[in-house]
């Protein structure tokens, strides 16, 4: 049987690693109080006359993400903005990171199976 090498992997940061678009259902995670942006986006779509996905978008972005410094990219050129993933989200990245390496240090590879 052929030996393993055995890997000692540093601690892994992730925070800041997850880019989340504002057109994915995800974007407005981070955002502690949505029932507060809620009720600014009901308000501005009616002064605006704009869709409500758009209001709350707009009040996302200019209220919420960029304030707190929590835009990775501003829009691009398809309308879409970017921002950075929260706590929850990278600690989540992080568990999943190391999970899939703790699985893959004891895999055996089809070319070891019978040897």
């Amino acid at each position: 049987m052929p030996q393993r090498a055995i890997l000692h992997l540093a601690p892994l940061e992730a925070f800041g690693l997850i880019d989340i678009a504002s057109d994915s259902p995800w974007w407005f995670d981070a955002v502690e109080d949505i029932g507060q942006m809620q009720v600014r986006a009901e308000l501005l779509t009616r002064q605006r006359q704009i869709s409500i996905d758009e209001a709350r978008l707009i009040v996302s972005v200019e209220e919420e993400y960029r304030p707190r410094e929590m835009l990775s990219a501003e829009t691009d050129e398809n309308g879409v903005a970017w921002r950075m993933g929260n706590m929850k989200e990278a600690l989540g990245l992080k568990d999943a990171l190391i999970g899939l390496f703790s699985r893959a240090r004891v895999a055996t590879l089809p070319d070891e199976v019978g040897q």
